[in-house]
């Protein structure tokens, strides 16, 4: 069995590649996943979430796109939250980082976050 590792290019994606090295039966870069008990006030689907949601949101998705990560089947993480808590839930935590949808705004811009009107100053 071949090692791979990631290569890194410039303004493109990143590619794997095949390492000339065999997988060691110790090999200290094993992935090995782990699990732990919460304390039962921990709201860990709360954590997950609004992390996913501050994360992409600092990435510039609006409100819209980054409920439809939770409705996509394909992005496991936040797709299980919605399964597990529901669309209200997930409103809820879209509310505490965008705040308050507001009726009818369905591209969602008053709750994107959209970047305040140039007053007139300009870059040169």
């Amino acid at each position: 069995m071949a090692e791979f590792h990631v290569t890194f290019h410039p303004g493109g994606p990143a590619a794997a590649a095949p390492s000339a090295k065999e997988l060691e039966a110790e090999d200290p870069y094993e992935l090995v996943g782990l699990t732990f008990e919460v304390p039962p006030d921990h709201d860990v689907d709360l954590l997950m979430a609004r992390t996913f949601v501050e994360e992409y949101a600092l990435m510039g998705y609006s409100r819209p796109a980054l409920r439809k990560l939770f409705e996509t089947p394909f992005y496991a993480g936040t797709h299980d939250i919605l399964v597990r808590r529901g669309p209200a839930y997930v409103d809820s935590v879209l509310d505490e980082v965008f705040g308050a949808e507001v009726p009818g705004d369905e591209a969602g811009e008053a709750s994107a976050g959209a970047a305040p009107a140039d007053e007139g100053t300009s870059r040169g």
